[in-house]
């Protein structure tokens, strides 16, 4: 059966003629109409399938490898949803202090016994705890795509004759399993600290270990809680967050703009007075309120820069190709600029995720006590 359609619909052919129409919105699947070849028979099947899928109500933990610029020392869970621990004995290290040290990220979801749904329900819950996880930790996570790529590398034991090969990006752990019934056990708790602490440290020290925020738990449970469009809001802008982090030593242009995107998906629907606010004001409103510390000149020069970026009217560093960067003042202030948004991205991103939960308790009528009575029963 082959198909064919665009965002909102795929039609799916059979022998006969279309046999059946998927209908999305804001990519997700909210109808099923028949089509014209498609038989009684055909139909009571589908039928059942979806019941059966729908209806499976046992679970898998899902693994995947996710790579931190620390070490990691034990473990750490929240609740019966996830985990990440250090790697196991076997697992290739990168030899070095800095380098992409390997986390093992585990995820509860939805067991299916098709293959290709139980893979597309992994995906969807690992992808989801990585962009979450990334933001909330504090420390910048990376992770392989399922795009293959492939680059001139030096071995690893250099010689006086240096000798390049073309070799695939890639990870694998002898033995590792993509799925298990229940998570790996923790012989040791990953250490804590201040989330202010975690945030606002500089740089990397020699004996840096991978640390949780003390408030990454509520951070999971407000995600946790968000409804449908606005945790999908959050993934974008986790999304923009995460591809800052990956595309900055290719382009910091390219980085800088990902970090405003990043802002921008938080960004309500202009609705009432707000109508007739540009999208610099919002921006600058919105890291007001979430970032209040921020100096108004620099959450102007933050959109301004965005803006000369995305036309074409300024790039950062990346034409210049001299050694060490090219140290003169427009690098060094970029660099700054860059470092200084993506700080301020993070706490955005977090303390919109907090206030989205706790903002409709705040309202009136919201608290049980003032709930009437029908509303109570």
């Amino acid at each position: 059966m082959s198909g064919q359609g665009d965002r909102r619909a795929v039609t799916y052919f059979g022998e006969q003629g279309a046999a059946v129409v998927f209908s999305y919105r804001r990519g997700n699947l909210v109808a099923l109409k028949p089509g014209d070849a498609l038989t009684a028979a055909e139909r009571d099947a589908l039928v059942d399938a979806i019941a059966a899928a729908a209806g499976e109500a046992a679970e898998v933990v899902s693994r995947s490898v996710m790579f931190a610029p620390v070490p990691t020392r034990g473990g750490w869970r929240h609740r019966n949803f996830v985990q990440l621990g250090e790697p196991p004995p076997e697992a290739p290290k990168p030899g070095a202090l800095l380098g992409d040290h390997p986390v093992i990220l585990e995820v509860r979801h939805r067991r299916s016994d098709d293959f290709l749904l139980q893979a597309t329900r992994s995906e969807h819950a690992v992808q989801a705890a990585r962009l979450v996880l990334n933001v909330v930790m504090g420390w910048q996570l990376q992770w392989l795509t399922h795009f293959t790529t492939f680059a001139w590398v030096f071995p690893q034991e250099l010689t006086s004759e240096l000798v390049p090969t073309y070799q695939k990006r890639g990870y694998h752990i002898p033995g590792f399993e993509r799925y298990a019934d229940d998570f790996r056990d923790i012989d040791e708790v990953m250490p804590t600290a201040p989330v202010l602490d975690v945030y606002g440290r500089l740089g990397i020290q020699f004996d840096d270990v991978f640390t949780v925020p003390d408030a990454a738990g509520g951070m999971l449970d407000a995600f946790e809680l968000l409804q449908g469009d606005q945790q999908a809001r959050f993934l974008r802008g986790a999304y923009w967050f995460a591809h800052s982090h990956r595309v900055r030593h290719e382009s910091r242009s390219a980085a800088f703009l990902a970090l405003v995107q990043a802002l921008e998906a938080l960004l309500d629907p202009p609705t009432g007075e707000a109508k007739g606010e540009g999208p610099s004001a919002r921006f600058r409103r919105l890291v007001d309120r979430y970032a209040p510390g921020t100096a108004a000149s620099e959450r102007r020069d933050f959109y301004r820069t965005r803006s000369k970026v995305a036309h074409g009217g300024v790039l950062f560093d990346d034409l210049d190709t001299a050694v060490m960067g090219g140290l003169h003042g427009g690098v060094i202030e970029d660099s700054v600029r860059y470092e200084t948004l993506n700080r301020i991205a993070r706490v955005v991103l977090v303390n919109w995720l907090v206030d989205s939960v706790l903002r409709p308790f705040s309202q009136p009528g919201s608290r049980p006590d003032d709930r009437s009575d029908s509303d109570a029963r």
